[in-house]
């Protein structure tokens, strides 16, 4: 068994670590953060050029991002250094000497011997300890000249970041060990010390000449982003500009301090790009082959994209949603369309009641047969009816509530309910839809919602032009799928799909089954004529079908199942209106149009129907 010694004996590499040291692209970067990841290590992506975490991060203090998160981290910053969350909540305290010096004077506060991993950073080296037992210790600077300390809400920068120049000494496979004594004496002692050598409260090595401008910036910054009034702001960045190295002349202290709030202030509104766009070279694109689609469902969307689902009011595009999402979280097809795996689906309702959504989801399960163990913990629901949830704000609520669980589909129910300001101005719609982008960007997941269409008959108008309010709306989604009345069937509805990124699909008709449940099936045998303004059905006399019954029939009596099929072919209607025509038409007293016969045995049940002495009224 290798021993690695470092208490009082220099530290030495005896063997490779398992992670890559030497970082020669991206790929090792992304390839250690994944393996971090499963390590159960808390990976967070950091700005090369700063140190400081790239995302919203204090979540991530309390939970670990998962696998997928990232993935998305590594995508989204292709060219970010790794940073690892330590704290109590993840058993991980870190001791940060600047130097070889600091580290050469530490060495006299550890045993003898000691084994726990190591990384060598630019200047100095990472001890990683677990966490103290039964006390609370955050960030901490200068316990002796050159070593730091990082629990409870910070981080530390790891292998193979900044081009390799962290490495593993001793990796992360090694235990470790218990926070020694000595140190935890050492941190106590100089908490609460006031004098130059303490950390914490002493500001003279921070606003050192060099970085002065830039340290007050980013502490102007973050005590406007925090909410810090800037009038008690400008008093606290006074006593850290005159008491930074060397002092700031007395005269340039407000109108740097002015400068420093007023940039924080731009940068809190977004009117300073905080990282570098990430431009790619034509020519070199052409030379690599282009990433694999990750498609939710095939040919049609892909995950990070966009979906509308758009209908008339009470046209069961809710329905239609909800089926969908199911069929997702299974990996079920859906309708024509592929799943490629089951995933984590995210479905926010705002319209409904608990009680109808509980309703309506046993019934479409029940029609599908989905059982609660195809659907596993893949499908989450928020009844968001009445929380007055809207815009960013609403549904960054959202997404912290979720506690671990990651959709790789968000969907909205409907979007106007989320959406903020009025649906006909163009720059209230792309405040939203912007969003969407972004959480799309930063989760990986596709986000479907719901619209409705403007007044008039939906059948009238092409695909483009569905969706009410501002054609930003229209033109935003990825993908569209549309939902129209059908011409000559009530339950049944046209099927027009309209793709960015995928070839045209043609259109077809689906039919609203109520046997046991209710769902959608498609229905190859109708074809997908929409109704419009010049095909509105009147109401028509059940009696007038009389002669349609009739011709079916002959003078023979036939079995009825093969009745309803002729029938509805010749006749057009829905089965609800065939039902309803039977009935009538069966009726008993004179007189009687149709006669039904059952023929009853053992495992054996048969009905017949034949013409009646009924005249054609």
């Amino acid at each position: 068994m290798t021993i690695y010694q470092v208490g009082k004996f220099p530290i030495t590499q005896t063997r490779a670590p398992s992670l890559r040291e030497e970082a020669s692209g991206v790929s090792e970067k992304i390839e250690a953060a994944l393996e971090y990841t499963k390590k159960g290590f808390p990976v967070i992506p950091i700005a090369a050029d700063s140190k400081k975490p790239l995302v919203a991060w204090k979540e991530y203090q309390k939970r670990k991002p998962t696998e997928n998160e990232v993935k998305s981290f590594c995508k989204r910053y292709p060219n970010a250094d790794i940073g690892i969350v330590t704290g109590k909540t993840y058993n991980l305290f870190v001791i940060d000497c600047d130097s070889q010096e600091a580290y050469e004077s530490f060495q006299a506060l550890l045993p003898d011997s000691l084994i726990l991993p190591v990384v060598k950073t630019p200047r100095g080296y990472h001890l990683y300890f677990s966490y103290p037992k039964n006390i609370d210790l955050t960030v901490g600077v200068n316990i002796m000249p050159g070593v730091d300390y990082r629990g409870d809400g910070g981080y530390v920068i790891a292998p193979p970041s900044k081009e390799g120049a962290y490495k593993w000494i001793v990796d992360l496979n090694t235990e470790r060990p218990a926070l020694p004594d000595a140190i935890i004496k050492k941190i106590y002692s100089t908490m609460y010390n006031g004098n130059e050598k303490s950390g914490g409260a002493n500001n003279q090595k921070y606003l050192t000449e060099g970085r002065r401008d830039n340290d007050i910036f980013n502490d102007g910054n973050c005590l406007i982003k925090g909410g810090c009034d800037p009038v008690f702001a400008t008093r606290i960045l006074e006593i850290l500009a005159k008491n930074s190295t060397p002092p700031f002349p007395e005269k340039e202290v407000i109108a740097k301090i002015e400068s420093a709030l007023k940039r924080a202030d731009r940068k809190k509104i977004g009117l300073i790009q905080s990282e570098p766009f990430n431009f790619k070279m034509a020519a070199a694109l052409l030379q690599q082959a282009p990433e694999k689609p990750d498609q939710i469902l095939k040919d049609v969307l892909d995950a990070g994209d966009k979906m509308a689902f758009i209908g008339t009011s009470k046209s069961w595009k809710s329905f239609f949603l909800l089926q969908c999402l199911i069929c997702i979280a299974c990996g079920r097809n859906f309708l024509t369309w592929e799943t490629q795996k089951s995933r984590r689906v995210l479905y926010i309702q705002f319209e409904i009641r608990e009680i109808h959504i509980h309703r309506r989801l046993i019934n479409v399960c029940r029609a599908i047969n989905v059982t609660p163990n195809d659907l596993k913990d893949n499908l989450l629901i928020l009844n968001a009816r009445g929380l007055g949830i809207t815009g960013r704000e609403g549904i960054e609520r959202i997404i912290q509530s979720l506690d671990g669980f990651m959709p790789e589909v968000i969907a909205f129910d409907p979007y106007y309910k989320i959406s903020q300001g009025a649906e006909n101005a163009a720059e209230d719609m792309k405040v939203t839809l912007a969003y969407f982008d972004e959480l799309a960007e930063q989760t990986g997941a596709a986000i479907f919602y719901v619209h409705h269409d403007p007044k008039g008959s939906a059948g009238d108008r092409d695909i483009r032009d569905r969706g009410a309010g501002s054609n930003v709306t229209a033109r935003d989604y990825d993908a569209c799928i549309t939902l129209t009345a059908h011409a000559k069937n009530q339950d049944a509805a046209v099927v027009d799909v309209l793709l960015r990124n995928y070839p045209p699909q043609e259109p077809f008709a689906v039919e609203w089954t109520t046997g046991d449940g209710y769902c959608f099936k498609q229905a190859n045998d109708i074809l997908p004529e929409k109704k419009t303004s010049r095909t509105k059905k009147e109401a028509i006399p059940l009696s007038l079908y009389l002669p349609v019954a009739f011709n079916v029939l002959g003078d023979e009596e036939m079995e009825i199942g093969t009745f309803k099929i002729m029938f509805k072919e010749k006749s057009c209607l829905s089965d609800q209106k065939i039902r309803d025509f039977l009935h009538w038409a069966t009726a008993g007293g004179a007189p009687q149009h149709l006669i039904t016969r059952e023929i009853r045995g053992r495992g054996l049940y048969k009905k017949y129907i034949r013409k009646g002495e009924g005249l054609n009224e």
